[in-house]
Formats: structure tokens, sequence, C-alpha cells
């Protein structure tokens, strides 16, 4: 706000609203009228809107007497003007609380669903994956959830996981090559929460960390940067494969590898303006052909090898 980026300290607002609105409405264009929604993916993303929906009721012991839930407004409602429906949310302080109990549901399915063994790596893997993402290089690494860790002993709860729909997958490609799948290394991959809005409230960050600033949290911004990336591509209604790419013997890495329309396409995430691509421009030389797009909090702009997307327009990455 102070730098003039965001017009007030009310603008992480808006993406409560699009996580809302894509949970209940903006995911069904992939769906045909009268058919169901398939992927676990998207049942988890529309049960976690239905659910704040259902359940965000404005009543909130201890509310502030500013706070729209002191009324009997609803905190989620949608509204109708001139036949066209809209999504509108009066209290972002209840939805943080429904999100709140939708995770507390989530730990208490664990136990109640998952083989008894299993229960306690399933939460060692869901905690962890916010530490995971923050480090510097974000391949999944078990020697953190304990000392000694081997990949066998969290296989089946990681898998559990994704057959829920609580995280996403990304495994690694050894090369930028049609198919992706065929260079793709089982044994490397990153792992993503299903909603960057209930990763938000597992972390406990406030608005104004994630708006403002703060010099502790400069190492976990761009793991929320790549939570957000992912979940555009999910639901962007496009078929999409995605990877991510990393070099054998150096530290280059690119975030993700999206194939998608027969061509493939470099993606770089910044969570700030930082123009710096060194690893993209790298993979771009090396493999002729190739456009990279990164994705930061600056303007459109074009180059001859790359093109920058703001990061709210993720989802049209595919598109040109």
């Amino acid at each position: 706000v102070e730098l003039g980026l965001l017009p007030n300290e009310h603008a992480y607002e808006s993406y409560y609203y699009q996580q809302m609105m894509n949970g209940l409405m903006t995911q069904l264009v992939r769906i045909e009228p009268g058919k169901d929604i398939e992927e676990a993916h998207m049942r988890n993303r529309q049960l976690i809107a239905m659910w704040v929906y259902k359940h965000a009721d404005g009543a909130i012991p201890g509310a502030q007497a500013s706070s729209p839930a002191n009324n009997n407004t609803p905190a989620v409602e949608i509204i109708e003007r001139e036949g066209k429906h809209y999504l509108q949310i009066n209290d972002y302080a209840e939805v943080r609380r429904v999100q709140n109990a939708i995770l507390d549901t989530y730990d208490n399915d664990f136990s109640k669903h998952a083989p008894a063994a299993e229960v306690p790596r399933i939460r060692m893997v869901w905690n962890s994956i916010r530490g995971q993402l923050a480090r510097e290089n974000k391949k999944f690494i078990f020697a953190t959830l304990k000392q000694g860790a081997r990949a066998r002993e969290f296989e089946l709860a990681i898998e559990w996981l994704r057959d829920a729909g609580l995280v996403h997958k990304v495994n690694r490609t050894k090369k930028g090559l049609l198919p992706l799948s065929a260079y793709e290394d089982f044994s490397a991959f990153k792992l993503f929460m299903l909603d960057i809005g209930l990763m938000v409230a597992m972390s406990k960050l406030s608005p104004q960390v994630l708006i403002e600033g703060n010099s502790l949290f400069l190492d976990a911004k761009g793991a929320f940067a790549e939570q957000y990336v992912l979940q555009q591509f999910k639901t962007c209604g496009r078929e999409m494969d995605v990877y991510y790419w990393s070099a054998d013997n150096s530290s280059g890495e690119i975030d993700f590898l999206v194939q998608a329309n027969d061509k493939i396409i470099p993606v770089e995430v910044k969570a700030e303006e930082n123009l710096r691509a060194k690893s993209l421009r790298s993979f771009v030389s090396a493999n002729p052909g190739l456009h990279g797009v990164r994705l930061s909090m600056s303007a459109y702009r074009e180059q001859d090898w790359m093109t920058n997307y703001p990061l709210y327009a993720a989802s049209c990455v595919v598109d040109n």
C-alpha cells in the first residue's frame, strides 16, 4: 500500500472473493451441462466454497462493533442483479473462521478414514507442505519429516492425500521436449495443497502480513505465489500437464513446465516485481523454439525470448 502497488489495506479481500467464485461458479465452465464434477481437486474446491457459503452465518462471538457480523447480513451471499448472479463477501473474518473449521475437520478425518498405521505419517506430510515450499529448492525432501526418513515410508501417506484430493503432486521432468511425460522423474516432485486460502489459514498469517509485507515473511512469499499459480493452472479450463524442471548438476530450476496445445511453456513465478530470470533465460536458450513466461507483480510486457504476465493473469499463459 505504501509503495502504491495496492489501492488500500483491503486489497487482500479480492483474493477471498476469487477463491469463493472459483469454487462456486468459475470452475464450472469446464463441466458440460448435466454432467457431474469428477476431478477430486475440483470437487474439494467446490465443497470448501460451499461449506463456507453455508456455514459462514456472520455469528462471530466477540466481534467488534465495526464488523458486519453484528447485523443479520450473511457473511457470504449470492445476489442477483439484472438477471445475473454475483458472489458478495460481507465478513472476511468469518470466512477465516470457517476455513479453520475445515482444517480441523480434515485433521479429524485422517483418523476416521485413513489406515490407523498411516495417520501419523499423513499428518506429518500434510503439515510439512508449507515448509517444503518455503525452501529455495522446493523439491519434497523426506528427511525434513524426521531424521532418516525414506520415501518408501511415506509413499502411501502421500497417495492417500492425493486420492482424497487434498494435495497436488507436480513431478520433475528431465527435458523440455514433447511429450514431457516421457522424461518424467517419479523420484523428484513438489507437493502443493488443494487451496491457497486453507494454506494461509493453516499458516495463521493475517491479511496485513500478506499485503503490507514483513521482513520475517520474505522467504515464504514465493511458496504462496507458486501455490496460487498452480491452482490457476488446475482450474483454467484448459487441458494441460504440469511439471517442473531442475538441472541434474546445478541449482537451475524452472518453477513449472507446462504442456498444452502441443507446445511447452516454461514458467517462472516471482512474488514481487523482481525481473531477474537467470534460470528461465538459460533454459530457453538451451531449448530453441521455446518462449518463456514469467509471472510477477509487474505489468504485462513482451521480450523476444519471454513474456511477463501479472500474477492475476496466470490462467492466460496457455492462450497465447
